[in-house]
């Protein structure tokens, strides 16, 4: 598990999780990507998606929805991502 965190906006965290993922993902691992920023998530718009979830972080953490199918999207690489 790799954790980036700011409280800035605009210091690059989505750039850099979205960059270590693909890495990680290019080296035959599968990845999954998790986007807590619940004011502006964009690390989905980095990889073309296959199935994009009806639910984010907002849904898991609030609501406590639990089921996987509804919270994670799967991207045309090896990452999967909850946005």
């Amino acid at each position: 598990m790799i954790t980036i965190a700011d409280t800035k906006g605009g210091s690059t965290k989505s750039t850099t999780a979205v960059n270590i993922a693909a890495f990680i993902a290019h080296a035959g691992l599968k990845t999954l990507l998790l986007d807590f920023d619940l004011e502006q998530p964009t690390a989905c718009s980095y990889f073309p998606l296959q199935k994009e979830a009806p639910y984010g972080v907002y849904e898991f953490l609030i609501m406590h929805e639990t089921d996987l199918d509804k919270l994670i999207s799967a991207t045309t690489t090896q990452i999967v991502t909850l946005p």
